[in-house]
Protein backbone atom coordinates (compact mmCIF):
# COMPACT_ATOMS: atom_id res chain seq x y z
CA UNK A 1 0.00 0.00 0.00
CA UNK A 2 1.43 3.64 -1.28
CA UNK A 3 1.86 6.01 1.95
CA UNK A 4 -0.70 8.77 2.09
CA UNK A 5 1.06 11.44 0.44
CA UNK A 6 3.15 9.79 -2.17
CA UNK A 7 1.54 8.18 -5.25
CA UNK A 8 2.15 5.03 -6.19
CA UNK A 9 4.17 4.01 -9.10
CA UNK A 10 2.48 1.50 -9.95
CA UNK A 11 -1.09 2.93 -10.58
CA UNK A 12 1.24 5.90 -12.48
CA UNK A 13 2.06 3.07 -14.57
CA UNK A 14 -1.56 2.08 -15.25
CA UNK A 15 -3.04 4.96 -15.81
CA UNK A 16 -0.13 5.80 -18.07
CA UNK A 17 -1.08 2.51 -19.83
CA UNK A 18 -4.90 3.24 -20.15
CA UNK A 19 -3.63 6.85 -21.78
CA UNK A 20 -1.37 5.28 -24.49
CA UNK A 21 -3.84 2.66 -25.37
CA UNK A 22 -6.64 5.19 -25.57
CA UNK A 23 -4.47 7.40 -27.95
CA UNK A 24 -3.21 3.58 -29.91
CA UNK A 25 -6.40 2.68 -30.26
CA UNK A 26 -8.47 5.72 -30.94
CA UNK A 27 -10.80 3.96 -28.76
CA UNK A 28 -11.40 5.28 -25.14
CA UNK A 29 -10.20 2.79 -22.80
CA UNK A 30 -11.84 1.76 -19.38
CA UNK A 31 -11.10 -0.88 -16.46
CA UNK A 32 -14.05 -2.32 -14.89
CA UNK A 33 -11.50 -3.02 -11.71
CA UNK A 34 -12.77 -6.01 -9.96
CA UNK A 35 -10.40 -6.74 -7.21
CA UNK A 36 -9.76 -2.80 -6.51
CA UNK A 37 -5.66 -2.71 -7.15
CA UNK A 38 -5.38 -0.72 -9.92
CA UNK A 39 -5.83 2.91 -8.81
CA UNK A 40 -7.46 4.20 -11.55
CA UNK A 41 -9.68 7.16 -10.92
CA UNK A 42 -13.76 6.80 -11.57
CA UNK A 43 -13.46 8.40 -14.63
CA UNK A 44 -11.16 5.70 -16.15
CA UNK A 45 -13.26 2.49 -14.40
CA UNK A 46 -16.16 3.91 -16.42
CA UNK A 47 -17.69 4.05 -20.06
CA UNK A 48 -17.23 7.91 -20.53
CA UNK A 49 -17.30 7.57 -24.25
CA UNK A 50 -19.73 10.65 -25.31
CA UNK A 51 -22.45 7.50 -26.76
CA UNK A 52 -22.30 5.71 -23.61
CA UNK A 53 -22.71 8.76 -21.36
CA UNK A 54 -26.05 9.68 -23.60
CA UNK A 55 -27.36 5.95 -23.13
CA UNK A 56 -26.55 5.86 -19.34
CA UNK A 57 -28.55 9.15 -18.84
CA UNK A 58 -31.58 7.36 -19.92
CA UNK A 59 -30.87 3.46 -19.03
CA UNK A 60 -28.04 3.20 -16.21
CA UNK A 61 -29.46 0.29 -15.01
CA UNK A 62 -29.83 -1.81 -18.35
CA UNK A 63 -26.21 -0.21 -19.37
CA UNK A 64 -25.04 -1.56 -15.81
CA UNK A 65 -26.40 -4.88 -15.91
CA UNK A 66 -25.09 -5.17 -19.59
CA UNK A 67 -21.60 -4.42 -18.83
CA UNK A 68 -21.58 -4.49 -15.02
CA UNK A 69 -22.98 -8.02 -14.53
CA UNK A 70 -23.22 -10.32 -17.98
CA UNK A 71 -19.58 -9.42 -19.42
CA UNK A 72 -18.03 -9.65 -15.96
CA UNK A 73 -19.54 -13.09 -15.05
CA UNK A 74 -18.61 -14.06 -19.01
CA UNK A 75 -14.91 -12.26 -18.70
CA UNK A 76 -13.49 -15.57 -16.89
CA UNK A 77 -14.07 -17.49 -20.19
CA UNK A 78 -13.28 -14.92 -22.42
CA UNK A 79 -9.90 -15.59 -22.13
CA UNK A 80 -8.56 -13.94 -25.69
CA UNK A 81 -11.30 -11.15 -25.15
CA UNK A 82 -13.90 -10.16 -27.94
CA UNK A 83 -15.89 -7.99 -30.29
CA UNK A 84 -19.01 -7.57 -28.86
CA UNK A 85 -22.30 -5.03 -29.50
CA UNK A 86 -24.45 -4.20 -26.29
CA UNK A 87 -28.33 -4.01 -26.29
CA UNK A 88 -28.01 0.08 -27.52
CA UNK A 89 -26.15 -1.08 -30.75
CA UNK A 90 -22.92 -0.23 -29.86
CA UNK A 91 -19.60 -2.41 -30.77
CA UNK A 92 -17.53 -2.53 -28.26
CA UNK A 93 -14.26 -4.79 -27.80
CA UNK A 94 -13.31 -6.49 -24.13
CA UNK A 95 -9.85 -8.18 -22.86
CA UNK A 96 -9.98 -9.54 -19.07
CA UNK A 97 -6.97 -8.85 -17.44
CA UNK A 98 -5.48 -11.29 -14.99
CA UNK A 99 -2.88 -10.93 -12.49
CA UNK A 100 -1.40 -14.09 -10.64
CA UNK A 101 -4.16 -16.63 -12.50
CA UNK A 102 -7.06 -14.14 -10.59
CA UNK A 103 -9.64 -12.40 -12.92
CA UNK A 104 -8.55 -8.76 -11.19
CA UNK A 105 -10.83 -6.47 -14.06
CA UNK A 106 -12.10 -6.28 -17.24
CA UNK A 107 -10.66 -3.85 -20.02
CA UNK A 108 -13.13 -2.69 -22.70
CA UNK A 109 -11.91 -0.16 -25.62
CA UNK A 110 -15.08 1.61 -27.54
CA UNK A 111 -17.49 2.48 -28.72
CA UNK A 112 -17.95 1.81 -32.38
CA UNK A 113 -20.80 2.14 -34.40
CA UNK A 114 -21.01 -1.07 -36.82
CA UNK A 115 -24.60 -0.82 -38.03
CA UNK A 116 -25.88 0.41 -41.38
CA UNK A 117 -26.34 4.10 -41.45
CA UNK A 118 -25.74 7.34 -39.41
CA UNK A 119 -25.17 6.28 -35.43
CA UNK A 120 -27.62 7.18 -33.33
CA UNK A 121 -25.65 9.38 -31.11
CA UNK A 122 -22.56 11.28 -31.01
CA UNK A 123 -18.84 9.83 -30.02
CA UNK A 124 -19.03 6.26 -32.01
CA UNK A 125 -16.36 5.58 -33.89
CA UNK A 126 -18.12 5.13 -37.65
CA UNK A 127 -18.15 2.21 -39.85
CA UNK A 128 -14.72 0.35 -39.01
CA UNK A 129 -13.80 -2.89 -40.86
CA UNK A 130 -13.87 -6.00 -39.18
CA UNK A 131 -9.92 -6.10 -40.11
CA UNK A 132 -9.66 -2.63 -38.21
CA UNK A 133 -11.78 -4.39 -35.35
CA UNK A 134 -9.47 -7.58 -35.05
CA UNK A 135 -6.52 -5.27 -35.10
CA UNK A 136 -7.27 -3.19 -32.17
CA UNK A 137 -8.72 -6.34 -30.34
CA UNK A 138 -5.50 -7.73 -30.72
CA UNK A 139 -3.67 -4.95 -29.24
CA UNK A 140 -6.06 -4.99 -26.28
CA UNK A 141 -5.19 -8.19 -25.93
CA UNK A 142 -1.23 -6.70 -25.03
CA UNK A 143 -2.61 -4.04 -23.38
CA UNK A 144 -4.50 -6.45 -20.81
CA UNK A 145 -1.49 -8.59 -20.72
CA UNK A 146 0.37 -5.72 -19.66
CA UNK A 147 -1.75 -4.03 -17.42
CA UNK A 148 -1.70 -7.91 -15.70
CA UNK A 149 1.68 -7.90 -15.26
CA UNK A 150 1.69 -4.33 -13.58
CA UNK A 151 -0.89 -5.32 -11.03
CA UNK A 152 1.25 -7.88 -10.04
CA UNK A 153 4.21 -6.42 -9.63
CA UNK A 154 2.40 -4.02 -7.53
CA UNK A 155 1.58 -7.10 -5.27
CA UNK A 156 5.04 -8.36 -4.94
CA UNK A 157 6.27 -4.88 -4.02
CA UNK A 158 2.75 -4.92 -1.56
CA UNK A 159 3.86 -7.75 0.34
Amino acid sequence: MAKQGRTNPVHEQVLALMQAGTRVLGLRLCFHDLVGSSGLSKSWQQHENPACMAVKAKMQKECALFCGVKIEREAASLREGRIHTCPFGHTDLVAPVWCGGVLSGVLYAGACWTGKGDAPREGLVMHPTEEWLQDRLQMLRAIARQFGALLEGGQALAQ
